[in-house]
């Protein structure tokens, strides 16, 4: 993680925008912070039907039990991220409008 923040801040130095995708808890949340303190954090959420519904179209790595301890715990303790939105019945298109819009009004504002 550091490494790839590392890298972002070299391509952010060359004016380039830069996404990173990654699953954040509240325990890696504060090295995001410390790494690269001016990134936009936007986490994705879905209701636990439509977790459940996604993760049936991919190889599932987890069994059912610790999908459902997962996302419970993600619930109960999200991280601290400066947006959040609920994608649950968005199509790939209608999230990356959403996401935009999102980047857009942090940066328009910072």
């Amino acid at each position: 993680m550091e490494n790839a923040c590392s890298l972002a801040r070299n391509f952010v130095a060359q004016d380039i925008e830069v996404v990173m995708a990654d699953v954040i808890t509240p325990d890696t949340m504060p090295l995001y912070r410390q790494w690269l303190p001016n990134a936009v954090v936007i986490r994705l959420q879905v209701t636990m039907d439509e977790a459940r519904r996604r993760a049936m179209s991919r190889t599932q790595y987890l069994t059912a039990e610790e999908f459902e301890t997962l996302h419970l715990e993600d619930l109960r303790h999200p991280p601290p991220a400066d947006h959040h939105l609920d994608v649950t019945g968005h199509d790939i298109n209608q999230q990356v409008a959403a996401i935009a819009a999102l980047w857009k009004l942090s940066v328009g504002a910072g």
